[in-house]
């Protein structure tokens, strides 16, 4: 019966440590793919803009459905160019705000390091 309870636990931990090594590996994937979606569907979009110029140029579709295309796909690239923006402020509004934190606490550091040596210089 021992056996058998210390042969669960064991299988127990050995599931959750490999839960907790692989956790970190699937995150960083994730944020990967991600990445790599957006890049490629920034890429689509300004490579379709560029096919609609390229078959509006050499007459394969009208003006009509070139301005139609165009307007479309301009409009989704400059929803995607502010969503990018925006994601790049909210970035560097969390590194300002991180810096003042740690500015606040290195002085409360600084305080705390003066006031143990005014103790200590008072004390001799």
């Amino acid at each position: 019966m021992e056996l058998g309870i210390v042969l669960v636990g064991s299988g127990i931990l050995l599931m959750v440590s490999f839960y907790w090594i692989v956790k970190p590996l699937r995150t960083y994937e994730e944020a990967r793919t991600e990445v790599i979606n957006e890049r490629d569907a920034k890429e689509a979009i300004f490579s379709t803009l560029n096919e609609i110029e390229f078959d509006y140029q050499t007459k394969k579709i009208s003006e009509e459905d070139y301005q139609a295309l165009k307007q479309d796909y301009e409009v989704e690239a400059m929803l995607l160019l502010k969503q990018e923006e925006s994601e790049t402020k909210h970035f560097e509004v969390n590194q300002e705000l991180e810096e003042e934190i740690e500015k606040e606490i290195e002085r409360e550091l600084e305080q705390e390091i003066e006031a143990e040596l005014d103790k200590r210089r008072k004390g001799k």
